[in-house]
């Protein structure tokens, strides 16, 4: 089979940029990054695995890097993001991209700081701060509400920009008193966009309000008026699809808090903690993620069939070598 040069070269270019990222960047002590956050709903975990985050803290390289696919995909969000803050700049709301916020997380032992950067700020009457996001797939479907599926933003990035509010309640940041804060997200199959401008009550619990690309608004959403997955587990019929994703969001930011300073905890200790995912499920796992809804009956099916299944996040994981090895399990 003939090899095209020009296409063999740029791959093991993309390559080579791996290996000097190495996967790992220095961070200084008792910094947590909002990418990272973590929340314990009950019986499940969303965010980053605790695990996960503890070899970071440590300075343990990756066991495994990341692909060239993935770090394309990765440089196009930060082109989508780019043109998105063009945009913005053209405009005469325009104020400030890439701010810094950092603060120290309340009542950590460990007095974690937050440190991160929120993409964009504009005024429009007030000053509004927006993170910009980019989907594409089942994900794309699920923000932006396709298939019969009620608009939803995804966990992980509702918990970046819950930690965001938080500061912003209560103080200026970067000099700025940024009243409003929004999740945009742009599909990158059709160019769409949708913005969720979110709240917190006084518990630390979201309140959304989704937004479509027009500016007009669909009916608010308070995420503690959704059931919790110990809700849905001690429901007599299987949990839907939707009814999971709802439980999801029902995130509180004071647990983020108090995940990443637990993980601090272990790490100050040395003491590696217990993986929040798994790479294959147990009989008991397995029927507790298919009653909350949470995998499909056709998986569910699959699996007591002798098709294994797990945690997608374990098996992309790029510590999942390592944590194998602290398992007691070796490959070879």
């Amino acid at each position: 089979m003939e090899v095209c040069v020009f296409i063999k070269k740029l791959y093991k270019e993309i390559e080579k940029r791996i290996q000097d990222d190495n996967g790992f960047s220095y961070r200084e002590a008792n910094i947590g990054w909002p990418s990272e956050a973590l929340s314990d709903l009950g019986p499940f975990n969303i965010g980053e695995c605790k695990r996960a985050l503890f070899y970071k803290i440590m300075g343990i390289p990756c066991s495994r890097g990341m692909s060239p696919r993935v770090r394309k995909i990765c440089d196009a969000g930060i082109m989508y993001e780019e043109a998105a803050i063009k945009n913005f700049k053209n405009t005469l709301y325009h104020v400030e991209s890439q701010i810094r916020i950092q603060y120290e997380m309340p009542n950590t032992i460990n007095k974690v700081q937050l440190s991160g950067k929120l993409d964009e700020v504009i005024k429009d009457g007030i000053k509004k701060g927006i993170e910009i996001k980019t989907v594409y797939g089942y994900k794309a479907k699920s923000v932006f509400g396709a298939d019969n599926k009620e608009p939803l933003p995804a966990c992980d990035n509702l918990m970046q920009v819950m930690l965001y509010k938080h500061e912003a309640k209560k103080n200026n940041i970067n000099g700025h008193k940024i009243e409003e804060m929004y999740l945009m997200y742009i599909n990158r199959e059709d160019g769409c966009e949708i913005y969720y401008k979110i709240d917190m009550d006084d518990e630390g619990y979201a309140i959304i309000t989704p937004i479509d690309m027009e500016g007009n608004e669909m009916p608010t959403i308070n995420v503690k008026d959704y059931p919790s997955y110990e809700n849905l587990l001690n429901r007599p019929t299987t949990a839907s699809s939707d009814d999971s994703r709802k439980a999801e969001l029902r995130i509180n930011v004071n647990d983020i808090f108090k995940k990443f300073d637990n993980t601090f905890s272990n790490a100050r200790a040395s003491m590696l903690p217990d993986k929040d995912y798994n790479l294959i499920y147990t009989k008991e796992q397995l029927d507790k993620e298919y009653h909350c809804g949470r995998i499909s009956k056709l998986k569910y099916n699959k699996h007591n069939k002798g098709e294994l299944a797990g945690d997608f996040k374990c098996a992309y994981c790029n510590y999942k070598n390592k944590c194998l090895e602290d398992e007691g399990i070796r490959l070879k």
